[in-house]
């Protein structure tokens, strides 16, 4: 929840590197393969040209997987060493494997309390006869407010592993976590994922 919360506070993506070779370059990987692992429907082909875009706006030629029958996760799951000699045999130099893990959901209230009711009976007086319900309640008030509204924010987590063909080296390894605001359509939210991530990757490229 800490994690969470600072994350949030910053409102970008945080990197957890777990391995890096420290002696590659995106240039000598090109084109470059992208696999995202998500079984959502649609969620990997929007994903991957998403992180194709990117890369290609950043000078690194890239390549989307998912219309490749061959190169379907079930197929990539049962034969990962048939999957890497056909990327590399179509010419590829390197992999990039993301794998969805994780999406919290972050809710905030804002505003304040819903508005609010409460009837004050008028003193009874025998002296005095109530002819009416406003008459015996217009002592009654109200208490106004503004109703509270809920605002949904998202924590994404990714892991990413970067792999040179033909041989599939483990170049790189990292887990990001990725702060969407309330707000954000999908096409918004990919894109704060996929520069986050990417950002991270040329971040350690070179990295001693």
């Amino acid at each position: 929840m800490a994690m969470a919360a600072a994350v949030a506070g910053c409102r970008t993506t945080r990197v957890d590197p777990a391995w890096n070779a420290g002696s590659w370059d995106l240039a000598t990987l090109q084109p470059l393969r992208v696999v995202v692992v998500d079984t959502r429907p649609g969620a990997r082909q929007a994903l991957e040209t998403a992180f194709v875009r990117e890369l290609d706006d950043r000078g690194i030629r890239a390549e989307t997987t998912f219309a490749d029958p061959a190169l379907s996760l079930d197929r990539i799951d049962a034969d990962e060493t048939a999957a890497a000699r056909r990327m590399a045999e179509e010419g590829a130099g390197g992999v990039l494997l993301v794998r969805w893990l994780d999406e919290q959901l972050i809710r905030r209230l804002e505003g304040r309390r819903p508005p609010d009711i409460e009837l004050k009976p008028y003193q009874f007086d025998p002296a005095v006869p109530v002819r009416s319900w406003t008459r015996y309640y217009d002592d009654s008030y109200a208490y106004a407010g503004e109703i509270q509204k809920v605002r949904t924010n998202r924590l994404v987590s990714l892991e990413t592993t970067l792999y040179r063909l033909p041989e599939g080296t483990l170049l790189w390894r990292a887990r990001t976590e990725t702060f969407v605001p309330h707000g954000r359509t999908p096409p918004q939210r990919r894109e704060l994922l996929v520069r986050g991530l990417v950002r991270a990757l040329l971040k350690a490229e070179h990295a001693p």
